[in-house]
């Protein structure tokens, strides 16, 4: 992933890695990955109820979140800190090229089949833009895959 950003010249946040939990938290730019569940079926319709569960499938349903520093109300000032227009236009510029460059990394992770082989069933999308929450905001990707076929053969 790192890489698949990197080159297309995407400036990498100081924390970058795997984080424990379903949910991020917001407390510095960063670029997280974060598995959320587990699910029988395929993703979007799981399925509880299989007759045969030899016969259905299993995915590893994953959050990849990229957020970033935004303007927000501080409560400092005689304007109560309340960000420019200017501010929330720049924030926006940032935040657009941050979610292109992610969706763009996915589609090269999946052609380049870096995760799972190209006829397993490996699914993401839709982006969701998170935020802001105290000072930070950006987008999410879930991201599901067939277990049991990751290319590097550890899950």
């Amino acid at each position: 992933m790192v890489a698949q950003l990197t080159a297309q010249g995407v400036e990498m946040p100081s924390r970058v890695g795997l984080v424990p939990g379903g949910m991020v938290a917001f407390d510095g730019d960063q670029l997280t990955i974060n598995l959320t569940g587990i699910t029988r079926g395929f993703p979007g319709r799981p399925d509880g109820t299989a007759l045969n569960p030899t016969l259905t499938k299993m995915f590893y349903d994953w959050d990849i979140t990229l957020i970033r520093t935004v303007s927000t109300v501080s409560g400092q000032g005689p304007d109560g800190g309340i960000p420019t227009q200017e501010d929330l236009t720049a924030d926006f510029d940032n935040l657009v090229p941050d979610a292109v460059a992610l969706w763009n990394a996915l589609i090269a992770i999946h052609v380049e089949a870096l995760i799972v082989p190209i006829n397993v069933d490996f699914m993401y999308g839709p982006m969701t833009t998170i935020g802001p929450e105290g000072d930070m905001a950006g987008v999410r990707m879930p991201v599901s895959f067939q277990a049991g076929f990751a290319v590097n053969g550890t899950y």
